[in-house]
């Protein structure tokens, strides 16, 4: 398997990716329980301060994961707060046809190859509960939990 590489989206692309990645984020945000109106304020609320009028702010890296010459997945990750030494995966995504081959491994270590060469000194990203195979893959390449949120309906 080639290394993989990085390839960041064109302002064609960015857009298109952005429509998509807030429908797929208001989508997370409802299976786990939060209502319409929150998901919407929520993901509206993330990706203004992520990506004001559609364009990245400072250090966002988004774009394609490359291997063999071939798309294999996504990535975005960039500064998580003031701090630009501590960075967040904001977004990772390995295509289906490429899914348990160890490109998911890869493309972490791709995360963590970009944020080292823009001088991070952590990388955190969130995970939901109901994402098992992503847990055990972020825990492989060193993740550590950190918080849980739990919460009950009362209904």
């Amino acid at each position: 398997m080639a290394t993989m590489t990085f390839l960041e989206f064109d302002q064609q692309a960015r857009q298109s990716w952005l429509l998509t990645m807030h429908a797929s984020y208001v989508r997370e945000l409802l299976s786990i329980g939060f209502s319409q109106v929150e998901a919407d304020a929520n993901a509206a609320a993330s990706y203004s301060r992520t990506f004001p009028d559609g364009v990245p702010s400072p250090g966002q890296l988004t774009g394609w994961a490359i291997s063999d010459h071939e798309r294999v997945g996504e990535l975005w990750v960039g500064p998580n707060g003031p701090d630009h030494r501590v960075w967040w995966v904001w977004w990772v995504q390995t295509y289906e046809p490429y899914r348990g081959k160890g490109y998911g491994r890869q493309l972490m270590e791709l995360c963590d190859r970009l944020a080292k060469e823009n001088s991070a000194t952590a990388l955190g990203l969130q995970v939901f509960a109901n994402n098992p195979i992503a847990r055990s893959l972020y825990n492989s390449v060193g993740y550590k939990e950190m918080t849980i949120v739990m919460q009950k309906d009362l209904n």
